[in-house]
C-alpha cells in the first residue's frame, strides 16, 4: 500500500489525536514510512509477522543435482531447444537468449487512435550466462577466482550494451516459482531502449535531492543508515560489514564527515579536497576564511556555493577554516585533516596450542588518519578426495580482538587438521584495505617456553648438572599432543651453547666443568614435528658440586698448571660406588675461601676434558706409536732380505741362512750348518 506525493503532516493529522504515552517501537507499532528513492509513503504493519502462518515453504525439488546431464541445455556440450550445441566450456558462457523477451528488430506500433489505449516501441537483447561448467555449484560454493571472472564478464556486456541501449539490467531467478526451472548456475542479462518505470522515478527523486542538498541521495542515505547502525546494538559480524560499508560510503562522498568527531573532515595529500560549510543549505553561497586570519579564500561570488575546493592539498592546508553567510553571520567551522587510505596491512599467525590461535597485525604504512581493524574468519573449502566440492558451512564469524581494540584476535576452538582464512581490514576516513592470510593450524603451531626451569647440582658429582621443567600453561594436558624438548647449555663466559634433546622433563649433563656456573636454557615443539619450535624459556644457572681435591679454577687453568694434589686422582664416581659427601664447612678455619670464578665473556674455545683423561689419551698414543714403530721394522727388515738381487753369482748367506736346510742346497754335500 502506498500514497505517493502526500506530505507527512497530512498523515499525522488523525495519528496525533489519538496519541497515548506508549512509547514507539518500529517493530511493535504500524507506521507509515517514507522511501525518498521513489517518493513515496508505504504502511509498515511489523508486528504481523508473529501470527502463526508466515507463508508456503516450498520443497527442495531435487535433493542432489548431477555435476553434469547431457540432457540439461545449459551444460557443456549439450544441444538447446532451437539446436544449437553449447562448446565445451570450462568457465563462463555468454550466449543469446533462445527465447528472448526483447528482440533488437521488433516493429514500432505506430500512433494510437485513444489516449487510454498507447503504445511505444520496444526493443532489446536477452542474454544467458552461466557462470561455472558444473550444475552443482553455485555462485556461494565457487573459488574467488571463479566468481572474479563471472563479475568480469558482469562488467563487460553491460559496457558492451551501455553504448547501445539506455538501460543494462542484470539478474538471477531463483527457483522455479521465480521463472527458473534449471539448476545449472546461470543468470539474466536484459538490455532495452526504454527506462522502466521504476528506475524514471529513482533517477528523478535522485535528480531533485542532488539539486536541493548538494549530495547524492544514495550516498546520504547509506552513510546516515550505517551511522544509525553503528551506534545501535549491532554486534558481531554484521557490526564488522557495517563499518567498512560506513567507511567506504565516507570516502566516496564529496564531503566525507561521518568518521570522528564532528565538524572535522578528512583528505588525501596531494589531492585536491571539497570542504562543506556546515551550517548552511547546500548551494547557499558563503565566503571562506582560515581561523584567526581575516583574508579572504573564497567569495560567494565564486559559484561554489556553501563549497571550498582546496587544489593538491598539503600539510599547510590543514586547520580550521570558517565559512560566513552574506549577511557576515558565522555558517559553520571545519577542520580539516590530511592523510593516505589505507593499505593491506601486515598480517601473522601462530597457534600455541592444537585447539586456539591467534593473529596479528600492524600497518603497511602510516596513515596520519583515524584507524580501525575489522576481523573475521572462515573456514576454507578444500576440495574433497573424490573432487566433489565441501560445502562451506563454517563462517565466516568475527575475529574477537582482545581486548577491543587491540592489534591481535584470537580464534577459540579450531580445528587441528583444518584451514582457515583470516580476514584482516584496516579502515580509516578515505576508505578499507584487506589483508587475506590462508592458514592451518598444524603449520602455525608454536608452544609457549616451557616453565619452571631448574638447575642443580649432583652432591659428588663435579661435572654433573641436572635441569628439570614443565610443560608451558598454555598446553593442554592431554596425552594424545605431546611435546618434545631441545636443551641448551654452556659456561655463563663462554660464548658457544652445547644442546641434548632430552626423552623427557629432565635431563642430567654430564659434561659440565668442575665449579663453573653453567647457563641453562629449554625450548619445546609438538612431538610430531608440527610447526615449529618454541621461544627460548628464560636462562636458568647452576654450578656443579666442588668435593674435596677438586680444582674449583676455570679449565684453561687446570691445563697450564695442575692443582691436583699428590696421590691417586679423585674419581667422579668413587671407589665403593658411594658417591662423595661435600663435607660441612667449618666457620673456624682459617684456610681462605676459593676465590669466585670470573662471569666475564672468554673468547677461547671451551675445553670439556679432564686432565686425566688428557694424560691417558697421551700415555696410549706413545705406546700406540713404539708399537708401530717396531712392526714397521720387522716388515722393513723381511722385505730387504728375501727380495732377490738379479745377479748369476751365488747368494751370500745371510741371518736367515741357518734356518734353511742344508739338503735343500743343490750341489752340497749334506751337512749342518752351525
Amino acid at each position: 500500500m502506498s500514497r505517493s506525493g502526500v506530505g507527512p503532516e497530512q498523515h499525522r493529522q488523525g495519528s496525533e489525536a489519538d496519541a497515548t504515552a506508549t512509547p514507539f517501537q518500529a517493530r511493535e507499532h504500524q507506521h507509515i514510512r517514507y522511501n525518498p528513492l521513489q517518493d513515496e509513503w508505504v504502511l509498515v504493519s511489523a508486528h504481523r509477522m508473529k501470527r502463526p502462518w508466515q507463508g508456503q515453504v516450498e520443497p527442495s525439488l531435487l535433493k542432489t543435482v548431477p555435476r553434469h546431464d547431457p540432457h540439461n541445455p545449459l551444460c557443456p556440450g549439450a544441444t538447446r531447444a532451437n539446436g544449437e550445441v553449447n562448446p565445451h566450456y570450462d568457465s563462463t558462457f555468454l550466449f543469446d537468449n533462445d527465447f528472448p523477451a526483447l528482440q533488437p528488430d521488433a516493429p514500432n506500433p505506430g500512433p494510437s487512435d485513444h489516449p487510454l489505449f498507447q503504445a511505444e516501441a520496444a526493443r532489446g537483447v536477452c542474454k544467458v550466462l552461466c557462470f561455472h561448467p558444473w550444475s552443482d555449484v553455485t555462485l556461494p560454493l565457487m573459488s574467488v577466482p571463479e566468481i572474479r571472472a563471472v563479475v568480469d564478464v558482469w562488467a563487460s556486456v553491460t559496457e558492451d550494451l551501455g553504448g547501445q541501449y539506455p538501460w543494462v539490467q542484470i539478474f538471477e531467478n531463483k527457483g522455479a516459482m521465480m521463472g527458473c526451472s534449471n539448476p545449472h548456475p546461470h543468470c539474466q542479462v536484459w538490455a532495452s531502449s526504454f527506462l522502466p518505470d521504476i528506475a524514471q522515478r529513482e533517477e528523478r527523486c535522485q535528480r531533485a535531492y542532488q539539486s536541493q542538498h548538494g549530495e547524492p541521495l544514495l550516498m546520504e542515505y547509506g552513510r546516515q543508515e550505517l551511522l544509525r547502525k553503528m551506534s545501535s546494538s549491532c554486534t558481531g559480524l554484521s557490526r564488522v560489514l557495517v563499518a567498512v560499508a560506513t567507511a567506504l560510503v565516507s570516502a566516496a562522498s564529496s564531503c566525507p564527515q561521518a568518521w570522528g568527531p564532528p565538524g572535522v573532515q578528512y583528505g588525501q595529500s596531494g589531492r585536491s579536497m571539497t570542504l562543506c560549510c556546515p551550517g548552511v543549505t547546500a548551494g547557499v553561497p558563503v565566503s571562506w576564511f582560515r581561523d584567526g586570519e581575516t583574508r579572504l579564500l573564497q567569495g560567494p561570488d565564486s559559484g561554489l556555493g556553501h563549497e571550498l575546493v582546496l587544489a593538491l592539498a598539503d600539510s599547510t592546508d590543514e586547520g580550521t577554516y570558517i565559512c560566513r553567510t552574506l549577511d557576515g553571520a558565522l555558517g559553520g567551522m571545519v577542520t580539516l585533516q590530511l592523510g593516505y587510505p589505507p593499505a593491506r596491512p601486515v598480517v601473522s599467525c601462530r597457534a600455541a596450542d592444537y585447539e586456539n590461535f591467534s593473529c596479528t597485525w600492524s600497518p603497511s604504512q602510516v596513515s596520519g588518519l583515524p584507524t580501525r581493524y575489522l576481523t573475521s574468519y572462515r573456514k576454507k573449502t578444500v576440495p574433497g578426495a573424490d573432487g566433489q566440492r565441501v560445502s562451506p558451512s563454517t563462517g565466516p564469524w568475527p575475529c574477537p580482538q582482545d581486548p577491543p581494540g587491540a592489534t591481535r584476535c584470537v580464534v577459540h576452538g579450531a580445528e587441528f587438521w583444518s584451514q582457515y582464512r583470516i580476514n584482516v581490514t584496516e579502515v580509516n576516513p578515505l576508505g578499507a584495505s584487506t589483508r587475506l592470510l590462508d592458514v592451518s593450524l598444524q603449520s602455525i603451531l608454536r608452544p609457549d617456553p616451557p616453565q619452571g626451569l631448574r638447575v642443580e647440582s649432583v652432591p659428588g658429582y663435579p661435572r654433573r648438572l641436572r635441569a628439570s621443567w614443565m610443560y608451558p600453561a598454555s598446553w593442554p594436558r592431554q596425552p594424545h599432543f605431546l611435546l618434545k624438548f631441545r636443551l641448551q647449555y654452556r659456561p655463563v663466559q663462554h660464548p658457544a651453547w652445547s644442546m641434548v634433546e632430552p626423552a623427557g622433563l629432565e635431563e642430567v649433563i654430564t659434561d659440565a666443568v668442575a665449579g663453573l656456573p653453567h647457563a641453562v636454557r629449554v625450548s619445546a615443539r609438538d612431538f610430531l614435528d608440527a610447526g615449529t619450535w618454541s621461544a627460548w624459556s628464560p636462562e636458568a644457572w647452576g654450578t656443579p658440586s666442588t668435593g674435596p681435591g677438586l680444582c674449583p679454577y676455570p679449565a684453561w687453568i687446570i691445563l697450564v698448571r695442575s692443582c691436583l694434589p699428590s696421590g691417586p686422582l679423585p674419581k667422579e664416581i668413587p671407589a665403593g660406588g658411594k658417591p662423595y659427601t661435600q663435607p660441612k664447612e667449618n666457620p673456624q678455619m682459617d684456610s681462605p675461601a676459593p676465590p669466585r670464578p670470573s662471569l666475564l665473556p672468554d673468547p677461547r674455545p671451551l675445553d670439556h676434558r679432564d686432565p686425566l683423561e688428557q694424560m691417558a689419551v697421551l700415555a696410549s698414543l706413545g705406546i700406540f706409536s713404539c708399537l708401530g714403530l717396531a712392526a714397521g721394522a720387522l716388515a722393513l727388515g723381511l722385505w730387504l732380505r728375501l727380495k732377490p738381487d738379479g745377479k748369476d753369482g751365488p747368494q751370500k748367506p745371510g741371518f736367515l741362512a741357518p734356518m734353511i736346510p742344508v739338503d735343500k742346497l743343490p750341489g752340497e754335500t749334506k751337512k749342518s750348518v752351525c
